[in-house]
């Protein structure tokens, strides 16, 4: 009987840690689109403990793209989580998280606005 509550604690302890890793990997993950949407609009700039600049890379070690238009890019975030990183639970351990966030500069979509609309005075026309 002995062996069966090792092994039964054994997973246990291991579930934990794969959602404790997987949860932590989120949060890290948005962090990196907030870096990033920050540094798509050059508004805002993450900073570490030591104040040095952070970069995505640094932060999480997913994939991270970007796509739409200049002044609104969306961003998005795909990674893996193992349960382990050998062994037989490796493969069957697998969860993928994604994320999106949207960046947008106000300022610049007000330009593409005035510029589609062909006015340069707030979008007001005189009448």
């Amino acid at each position: 009987m002995l062996p069966f509550v090792i092994l039964a604690v054994i997973t246990v302890v291991l579930i934990i840690m794969f959602f404790y890793t997987s949860s932590l990997s989120q949060c890290w993950m948005h962090m990196a689109l907030r870096c990033e949407a920050g540094l798509i609009t050059e508004k805002c700039t993450s900073y570490a403990d030591d104040g040095t600049t952070l970069s995505t890379d640094e932060l999480w070690d997913g994939h991270i793209t970007s796509s739409g238009l200049s002044a609104a890019k969306r961003v998005t975030a795909a990674g893996d989580v193992s349960m382990v990183s050998r062994g037989l639970l490796s493969k069957v351990g697998r969860r993928q998280i994604t994320g999106d966030l949207l960046a947008i500069d106000p300022v610049g979509a007000l330009r593409i606005r005035q510029a589609v609309n062909g006015t340069d005075n707030g979008g007001a026309h005189d009448d």
